[in-house]
């Protein structure tokens, strides 16, 4: 940085150069530049779902254009027409947004990413950290909604993006929106401009401090007159405390070294909706690429709180069967295990009048808040699902991923698995470390099921443990495969598969003739299982 723009004269050291070269910095970042293209083809595929973009226009108060797209998954409609709309960070556009598609537009939800006035292609000299762009989101949503491309609708915003959805869900009485995803958000003006200080390259001998309080008021002024807004009104935390009624899980990198990772802390504790979480990236950095198991926290919210109870269990499901699918083991496991977790509390759930008396029962974990993936030292608060029941947290045991099962271990599964063959790729799948996660979620509501809805989740469930058990063989815990197969046969005794899966644990734990015995007992309702011949006829090659 030039010593021109430091001046020994002035209380704060900045010269007026280095004043202009401040403010600009606030105010006119490096614009984006990108072309339709980059946005993708118009007709595309994501896990084999085809996805379509149609590009539109949005006019905005200061009757600016607003550059805007939307990605839609061409699957079965699901309840409410949902939708994520994704706010992207400074310096950025809407093709942010496609960071987060292969979260979503798989699993029947639309997404909706558009440029921030000011940046992009979207008109508009400056940016306002958050003043003016929290107007652009309430057009946007209007113009959605009203145009019939969704209905109910989820913010999920990166840094600026994160911290206008804050701005924008506090600045209203009733927010039209179901929920929101804060990734990287900022707390205030004063937080960040910490960070635009580090990156001036103070001479030494310069009190950053001093910086900060008078260069600060200086830069305000001439914020102002430039781009018509007061930073002061850069406030996030602010907004936070004012939102009472909408879910949230702030995400935030311990490296994140443009918004440090002290901003999520001021947030989380300060957000007046009881049902948040704050879900700690350890050595993740200021990025809005996050790996599997983050996404995996973030989806589920989305999911929870847009989709009927069924279908949000049912497209979590979805999921970790493609985790299982690609071999991520790991994340799949996790995922099964916390749709059992809500699925068995909704079914098992108490009478409203029984419900008192049972406020002290210890629960199992649920993706509502708690830890997805693997953990160092982890710690977590208890809490409960506004949504649904009383969480409590269990400290996960660390599992091997595919990666780590020797090619004999997978040519012996694999060997009687038949028809339930899968393919696995070997390259590096976003494995994740968290530390901390942080909930506080107030009394939950008691969902009343109809006898459609419960016969509906117990069929789920019965697939899950099915699933789970699958995820278990492949990482050779036979016990916990075992596990599982039972419980979906206490579920379901007809249920054929399940004893695929027994036979399975059993024969992979050495215990060949009860293996025999699931194998002979499932042929018995199903002559001519195909799968169960094949299991048969491998199991007496190996005892021969």
């Amino acid at each position: 940085m030039s010593s021109r723009l430091f001046d020994e004269d002035e209380d704060d050291g900045l010269s007026d150069e280095g004043l202009d070269v401040f403010a600009g910095f606030i105010v006119r970042p490096p614009r984006a530049k990108y072309t339709i293209n980059d946005l993708g083809p118009t007709h595309d595929t994501i896990k084999n779902v085809r996805v379509t973009r149609q590009d539109f226009e949005v006019m905005n108060s200061r009757k600016l254009r607003l550059s805007c797209s939307i990605w839609e998954p061409q699957t079965e409609k699901q309840p409410g027409d949902p939708c994520v709309i994704y706010l992207h960070g400074n310096a950025s556009c809407r093709s942010e947004a496609l960071a987060i598609a292969p979260a979503v537009l798989p699993y029947g939800i639309k997404l909706v990413g558009f440029d921030f006035s000011g940046s992009g292609q979207s008109e508009g000299q400056y940016v306002s950290l958050g003043v003016f762009e929290k107007e652009d989101v309430g057009f946007v949503v209007n113009y959605v909604r009203q145009n019939n491309l969704a209905q109910d609708i989820a913010l999920w915003g990166h840094s600026m993006g994160a911290a206008t959805a804050l701005m924008f869900i506090g600045s209203i009485p009733n927010p039209p929106v179901s929920c929101a995803i804060y990734d990287s958000a900022y707390a205030s003006f004063e937080k960040l401009a910490e960070g635009f200080v580090d990156q001036l390259q103070l001479p030494s001998g310069l009190p950053k401090k001093l910086v900060l309080s008078i260069g600060v008021r200086r830069v305000r002024k001439v914020v102002k007159a430039k781009a018509d807004f007061d930073i002061n009104d850069v406030n996030p935390l602010k907004h936070a405390k004012s939102i009472k009624q909408t879910p949230c899980k702030f995400i935030h990198g311990t490296k994140d070294d443009v918004v440090e990772y002290v901003n999520a802390e001021a947030l989380f504790k300060a957000y007046g909706c009881p049902d948040k979480e704050l879900v700690k990236v350890v050595n993740g950095e200021h990025t809005p690429m996050r790996p599997r198991s983050v996404e995996d926290r973030a989806l589920s919210l989305v999911l929870r709180t847009l989709l009927p109870v069924v279908a949000y269990l049912t497209t979590l499901k979805a999921r970790a069967n493609h985790h299982l699918v690609e071999g991520d083991v790991e994340n799949s496991t996790t995922l099964f295990t916390f749709i059992i977790g809500d699925a068995e509390r909704l079914l098992n759930q108490p009478d409203e009048e029984d419900e008192e008396n049972q406020e002290d029962e210890e629960e199992q974990p649920s993706l509502a808040a708690a830890t997805l993936g693997p953990s160092d030292d982890e710690t977590v608060k208890p809490s409960a699902s506004k949504r649904f029941f009383s969480r409590r947290f269990q400290k996960k045991e660390e599992q091997p991923t595919l990666r780590q099962v020797s090619a004999e271990s997978k040519r012996k599964l694999f060997s009687f698995r038949g028809k339930d063959t899968l393919k696995f790729q070997s390259k590096r799948l976003g494995a994740m470390k968290l530390s901390e996660v942080k909930a506080d979620i107030d009394k939950p509501i008691i969902t009343p099921l109809s006898e459609d809805q419960k016969r509906d989740l117990k069929a789920l469930l019965i697939a899950v443990y099915g699933n789970r058990s699958l995820a278990h063989l492949l990482i050779e815990r036979g016990e916990e495969a075992l596990a599982d197969a039972n419980k979906a046969l206490n579920l379901n005794e007809k249920w054929i598969r399940g004893y695929h899966r027994k036979a399975s644990a059993l024969k992979l734990m050495g215990r060949l003739d009860e293996a025999r015995a699931a194998i002979e007992k499932g042929l018995d309702i199903d002559p001519n299982n195909q799968a169960l011949i094949d299991l048969l006829k491998a199991l007496r090659e190996n005892q021969s």
